[in-house]
């Protein structure tokens, strides 16, 4: 356990500064897209508060939006199989 860090506070400077990292604020990831193998992501799609839309393609993504909403964003995407990345692929029990 460590005390909350505050992001911003801390490493501004650096994430400015980076010619390979890109900071979004009030921008929303509203899809994660798997690769036609279904191995990898490919594509995370994103939506910020002015309805621009965006798409990024990396060799690497980092999803760290804490656990519920990790879960969430998994189980919504698009995954191949028709259930989202994360879901079973026979649907839902009940």
């Amino acid at each position: 356990f460590s005390p909350p860090t505050r992001f911003a506070a801390k490493f501004r400077d650096r994430l400015q500064r980076s010619s390979s990292i890109s900071v979004l604020l009030n921008t929303n990831v509203v899809n994660l897209s798997m690769m036609r193998s279904g191995q990898r992501l490919d594509v995370v799609e994103a939506v910020d508060s002015e309805l621009r839309s965006y798409r990024f393609r990396a060799r690497c993504f980092v999803l760290a939006t804490g656990g519920l909403e990790n879960a969430r964003l998994l189980l919504a995407a698009t995954g191949r199989a028709g259930a989202g990345i994360g879901g079973c692929r026979h649907g839902p029990s009940l």
